[in-house]
């Protein structure tokens, strides 16, 4: 199972609740399943997976983020091996089942779940190159997401591009049918929604996925603990933030767009702006205000320039977004 969605949507949540069931491996997000470098053109590329040229492995879409993350406290595979059989694979997918199959040997669980937010611009190579692989896309009211994006220290700006661009790709018409996972619905109703992923997966509900763990998992200004069991606190949070952040969510959510004939990875979006994607999945817009539209005219040329020296186009290239 593949998840995506953007930041602050509950992918984080999901993937610790599925982690917790004694037959699924659901770790930390690799973001091997999400670089376009790889599946497109391994033979040249897979030595970066190891390489110190980590910047030419970079993530589609708005989030500026390089590399691939591996945490050996959790895998039962070290870097160094993941290198080697990588050298080893002839192609992306082989590379992808041997590393599943030696994962899953390892260990006592039989299913292994990747959650990386940028593996929604894959999702439609992936169905491809690994056949039978489900996707979920995570999703969330925008103001709350981009509030909570916000309160992580990201600006208003850079957060709902991030939630625009993933989940409008996320939903892309032309890729495979992913099961959508509204955030509100997995903490109100955390048993129907995870036994409806279970029952994809071909696994029963365990009790103790809902119980909670030891330790924290709690990022700067969020308002739940995802080792904690499921709570609703997070739900309309963004009326929590103070009143020039509000107005600049209400704004942007009224006006961020995506240009027309977009392409990111070989995908097009479902959606062209925030808020015909905020209808689309069935939440209510805030209501419209007056926003200063120079400002964030000004802030995506400073987004454009960081891109650029970043190694994301050049500069003057189509950019993702516009007001």
């Amino acid at each position: 199972m593949v998840i995506g969605g953007s930041a602050s949507t509950g992918s984080s949540l999901l993937m610790r609740i599925l982690d917790r069931h004694s037959k699924i491996l659901a770790g930390p997000e690799t973001s091997l399943l999400a670089r376009p470098q790889l599946s497109f053109n391994w033979e040249r590329n897979k030595g970066l997976i190891c390489g110190r040229q980590l910047r030419k492995l970079r993530n589609p879409g708005w989030h500026r983020y390089y590399g691939i993350q591996w945490d050996e406290s959790y895998y039962s595979v070290t870097r160094r091996e993941m290198c080697d059989l990588a050298h080893r694979s002839p192609s992306f997918q082989a590379f992808i089942t041997s590393l599943k199959n030696i994962l899953l040997a390892r260990t006592t669980r039989n299913v292994w779940i990747e959650k990386t937010p940028a593996n929604v611009y894959h999702f439609n190579a992936l169905n491809e190159l690994i056949p039978g692989s489900q996707f979920v896309l995570t999703v969330r009211h925008p103001a709350d997401a981009i509030a909570s994006m916000i309160r992580r220290g990201m600006s208003p700006l850079y957060a709902a591009a991030l939630f625009l661009l993933n989940t409008a790709f996320g939903l892309d018409p032309s890729g495979p049918s992913a099961l959508i996972v509204k955030y509100e619905e997995l903490v109100s109703q955390p048993r129907i929604i995870t036994s409806r992923l279970l029952k994809c997966l071909g696994c029963e509900f365990e009790n103790q996925m809902l119980s909670g763990a030891k330790g924290t998992a709690k990022m700067k200004g969020w308002n739940y603990d995802e080792t904690a069991p499921p709570g609703t606190a997070a739900v309309g949070s963004y009326h929590k933030l103070d009143k020039a952040d509000l107005i600049d969510v209400s704004f942007l959510i009224h006006h961020l767009k995506i240009p027309g004939n977009t392409v990111i990875a070989g995908e097009r979006p479902a959606e062209y702006s925030l808020s015909s994607l905020c209808q689309r999945l069935g939440y209510e817009l805030p209501l419209p205000v007056e926003g200063t539209r120079w400002k964030f005219v000004a802030a995506l040329q400073r987004e454009r320039w960081l891109r650029f020296m970043g190694g994301y186009g050049h500069f003057d290239s189509r950019f993702p977004v516009y007001i």
